[in-house]
């Protein structure tokens, strides 16, 4: 990738972790139909696919649990303030 092209990747990726997660699932679902045919017609191993699944799960699993902590961070800080 040329300097100028990563300079406008890099600009590009500012989303929220809400928006990464729809993201990692629309992956996720677009894998798993298409790695079911690539490993019958014999593009790509079972043991490389299921890898490739285990690791976007991982990421999936990863930023629920940010969500879910910045929700309870979120969730205590309003409580806090209601009460003072």
């Amino acid at each position: 990738m040329a300097n100028g092209e990563t300079e406008y990747f890099q600009t590009l990726h500012k989303r929220s972790h809400l928006e990464a997660l729809d993201e990692l699932h629309r992956e996720f679902n677009v894998r798993a139909r298409c790695f079911k045919r690539w490993v019958a017609d014999g593009r790509l191993s079972r043991t490389d696919a299921q890898d490739r699944i285990d690791r976007l799960a991982t990421a999936i699993d990863i930023v629920e649990a940010t969500l879910a902590a910045e929700s309870q961070t979120n969730s205590a800080a309003a409580l806090d303030d209601s009460t003072a």
